[in-house]
């Protein structure tokens, strides 16, 4: 008979057993125990030694420009659009190197310093040491790097780099300057609590690091609905750091807002001071142009038409020029390419060709007539102009006076009495999840690259060898095993599992391959079965003995080689 080549069926090989799971589960639940138990006690560990943490918290209120009394009525919100204070683009402030890289640098945060350690030191002569660095700029070369302070005599000290190169020497309360590879460098220490020959690590943090830190036990929540009420509370390990570093967070962000609308109108304000002494010449000169002509020409009064077009054509500047000075605000912000810009030239445009219909229905009138409501027109424009412009400077010194700020605090920093709760229960209950998924992918990981076949189906398909049996291991062959281990005397003792307990499971096995070779031996010439595997100490000796017991006792002449010339112990399980 021609023998069929392996097969493979990818359907069935991508299929999930469910019961072959369950199995593998109930395999390695020893294992699932063990590492579920050791994590759910560093789960339960951590929940009852963690170490206290404090909230504090505050309340803030962003205000819109436009909700700010009289800053309402000023240039910025009667010329722009109306940009509100964005709640969102604060609390994006708040959380951004922008706020609390300078709170950093104002609670000392950014410089780091811890002295030096000798391997051996006296306990009784050991003192209290500590430096306090009121300014530290270091060229960005030497940044997160640690640099060594030496301290000398008569409140002298000694700036050294990593390699022991001098940088500079200086003495406390002093501001010292220099400049190492070409860049300026700067400190200043305020106190130093020390022994001379001491030496102490001082590095300068990145702003932007410390302020990420700050960000993650930061957390803003704003209350209600577009009400600008903003909840802050930060995190710490002891209370006093927590309500001191979100009071200075609340106050750098209140600085630096009113610095900027203060700058803002500044900018503004010298805009248009700079504006009106031309304005004014400019009306001046139209005035007495105006008077000049009306002197030498007699006409004092025009036409009923003259005074619509007049009107009109009034109106339309008016709306031209008014468009013009917010343009010209707003270009001290943004570019020319925003989409407020673009606007405004639009109708900029549509104004210009309705005056040009006006001013060709004008060219009808008497020239005298023409000129003259061209010079009143003049005179009308350029007095408005310049009202509002003085009105506006009025305005805005009113708001600089009042100091308005975007930012205003509702509530400072509380101080925690007590520490934030630690959920327990949720730690040990996700310390119990934890360790049974790693449990479990720990059994399947090594399921999977095992290279041991335990389906006999899939050993049939892959190697086109027939399975004749599947003989389980013996608890009780085990037991003997263990027992020649510890005692040599027992090998003189025979042993074959076969006559000691025949109602075993392994012998059972053996029967039901004992059956499965006589029908294989049919019509065969030599009897011969060879029994053999790939590595030692996997049953060859046990099958071997007890199968040749079994074939005997239906009658069969038996002969049992053992052909492991060098660790053959075949003649163990007769007692030889």
């Amino acid at each position: 008979m021609k023998q069929q080549g392996p097969t493979f069926d990818r359907h069935e090989d991508n299929e999930i057993d469910l019961r072959e799971v369950l199995n593998l589960i109930k395999k390695n639940y020893q294992l699932i125990l063990i590492i579920t138990a050791i994590c759910l006690m560093c789960g339960f560990y951590y929940a009852h030694t963690r170490a206290p943490v404090y909230r504090s918290s505050a309340m803030i209120e962003v205000v819109n420009d436009t909700s700010s009394g009289l800053a309402s009525k000023t240039v910025l919100s009667s010329l722009e659009t109306s940009q509100d204070f964005s709640t969102d683009l604060e609390i994006t402030l708040l959380k951004s190197p922008y706020i609390l890289g300078d709170v950093a640098q104002k609670m000392g945060m950014d410089i780091l310093v811890s002295p030096q350690r000798t391997k051996y030191f006296k306990k009784s002569k050991q003192v209290q040491n500590n430096v306090t660095i009121a300014v530290l700029n270091l060229p960005n070369l030497l940044l997160t790097k640690p640099l060594t302070l030496i301290v000398e005599h008569n409140d002298q000290y000694t700036l050294l780099t990593q390699r022991g190169e001098k940088i500079l020497e200086g003495k406390i309360g002093q501001l010292v300057s220099t400049n190492y590879l070409s860049q300026p460098l700067q400190i200043k220490i305020t106190k130093l609590n020390a022994l001379p020959g001491d030496k102490f690590n001082v590095s300068k943090l990145l702003a932007t690091d410390i302020a990420n830190d700050l960000s993650r036990n930061l957390t803003i929540k704003q209350e209600g609905r577009n009400t600008g009420v903003l909840t802050l509370s930060y995190l710490s390990s002891t209370p006093d750091e927590a309500q001191n570093l979100l009071n200075s967070i609340i106050e750098v962000s209140v600085k630096k807002n009113s610095q900027e609308k203060a700058e803002e109108i500044a900018n503004t304000l010298r805009f248009i001071s700079g504006e009106l002494p031309t304005l004014k010449n400019k009306l001046q000169e139209n005035e007495s142009k105006l008077n000049q002509y009306d002197y030498k020409t007699g006409v004092f009064n025009s036409t009923a038409q003259g005074q619509i077009l007049l009107n009109s054509i009034s109106n339309l500047q008016k709306m031209l020029d008014d468009l013009e000075l917010k343009k010209t605000i707003l270009l001290q912000k943004i570019t020319s390419i925003h989409p407020l810009i673009i606007a405004i030239n639009q109708k900029e445009d549509r104004i210009k060709n309705q005056l040009n219909e006006l001013k060709e229905e004008l060219k009808q009138l008497p020239v005298i007539g023409q000129k003259e409501l061209n010079l009143k027109r003049e005179v009308a424009f350029d007095e408005n102009i310049y009202t509002t412009f003085l009105k506006n400077k009025q305005q805005m010194e009113i708001v600089k006076a009042g100091k308005t700020n975007g930012v205003r605090i509702l509530s400072p920093a509380s101080y925690p009495i007590s520490s934030v709760p630690v959920k327990k229960v949720a730690i040990i209950v996700g310390s119990f999840v934890f360790g049974l998924m790693i449990s479990l992918s720990i059994i399947f990981i090594r399921y999977v690259l095992s290279p041991r076949v335990e389906d006999p189906d899939m050993f049939e398909r892959i190697l086109g060898i027939t399975v004749l049996g599947i003989v389980p291991c013996s608890i009780n062959q085990m037991i003997y095993n263990k027992k020649v281990k510890q005692n040599k005397d027992s090998i003189k003792i025979p042993f074959l599992l076969a006559h000691k307990n025949s109602k075993d499971l392994s012998i059972e096995s053996l029967r039901s391959l004992r059956t499965s070779l006589q029908i294989s031996l049919l019509g065969i010439e030599n009897n011969v079965i060879s029994i053999t595997s790939s590595s030692p100490g996997v049953g060859k000796s046990f099958i071997s003995s007890n199968l040749a017991t079994l074939m005997s006792d239906l009658g069969k002449k038996i002969l049992l080689i053992d052909s492991d010339m060098r660790l053959g112990i075949l003649y163990q399980c007769l007692g030889k």
